[in-house]
């Protein structure tokens, strides 16, 4: 969030109720599928709330080029429920083969436990199944691999 949105700040995390977590499609950036939000029945996606000036709205726009802006609700534990902006994918449907690389899935993991999702959660995260590609990506980051 903070490579092209400096101002982003952190508020909490919360729940996004009937819709579940998929990966479509493959980004050459991060060298596989990247998450959406599907719509569902009895399933939730757990996520990150942060807060960015008005200066880096259109810096996110463009970092979520090819994806939908939706305003959801979102189950806080503390602030109750938030109108919060998310992003789906326009390519809806994931073809059966849809992996994220090793690299993005320990990406969205680490961003999971450092902003402190429910554990369950978190153990969803490393249970996806991943691509194997341990290489360099096109995004500045680290991780421990």
């Amino acid at each position: 969030m903070h490579i092209n949105c400096p101002s982003a700040q952190f508020k909490t995390f919360g729940e996004l109720k009937n819709f579940k977590l998929s990966f479509v499609g493959y980004a050459d950036t991060w060298k596989g599928s990247v998450a959406t939000i599907l719509e569902t029945k009895d399933d939730s996606v757990w996520g990150v709330v942060w807060e960015i000036s008005k200066e880096h709205e259109e810096n996110l726009n463009k970092q979520e080029n090819g994806y939908l802006a939706l305003t959801v609700p979102i189950q806080t534990e503390l602030q109750g429920i938030l109108a919060c902006k998310v992003y789906q994918s326009l390519k809806y449907k994931a073809l059966g083969n849809d992996m994220p690389s090793y690299v993005y899935k320990a990406v969205c993991i680490a961003g999971a436990k450092e902003h402190g999702l429910p554990h369950h959660y978190i153990k969803r995260l490393e249970s996806i199944i991943d691509n194997g590609y341990k290489g360099i990506v096109d995004i500045p980051i680290q991780f421990d691999s």
